[in-house]
């Protein structure tokens, strides 16, 4: 199994097996974050080639099903690259790329998720939170 299969099947399993608290707000966070240059170029580059798989030709590609969705999304510098999902009800994203040559994925899903991420020249991150 490649290692992007490797990364797809923890990442489901993760999300499938986590337990999920009862209460109202409840949510569960998945960060994957390079520990130095070297990994944020190849999780970079791996955003990048989904982009091109999918055809995503612009900087940012954000898609929102549901309702009550905030996403706010600046970038500057080049070759900043966004992919960003927010699906269910009630979600706020904010999202500020400067400097140049950052790459990062959101995926929102459920009720009321929230983040704000920041990046300053040559990160690149990934995000999935589930909530509701």
């Amino acid at each position: 199994m490649s290692a992007l299969g490797t990364l797809r099947a923890a990442l489901c399993a993760a999300c499938l097996t986590a337990p999920m608290g009862a209460q109202a707000g409840s949510s569960l966070s998945l960060a994957l974050s390079p520990r130095d240059a070297r990994e944020a170029q190849l999780l970079g580059a791996a955003i990048s080639v989904y982009a091109l798989h999918r055809d995503l030709r612009a900087q940012a590609d954000t898609r929102q099903r549901g309702q009550g969705h905030r996403l706010a999304l600046r970038q500057s510098g080049d070759g900043n690259r966004a992919i960003l999902r927010q699906r269910g009800a009630g979600h706020a994203l904010r999202l500020d790329q400067a400097g140049g040559g950052n790459a990062q994925v959101v995926v929102q899903i459920g009720r009321g998720a929230q983040a704000d991420i920041r990046q300053q020249g040559g990160q690149a991150g990934v995000l999935i939170q589930l909530a509701r």
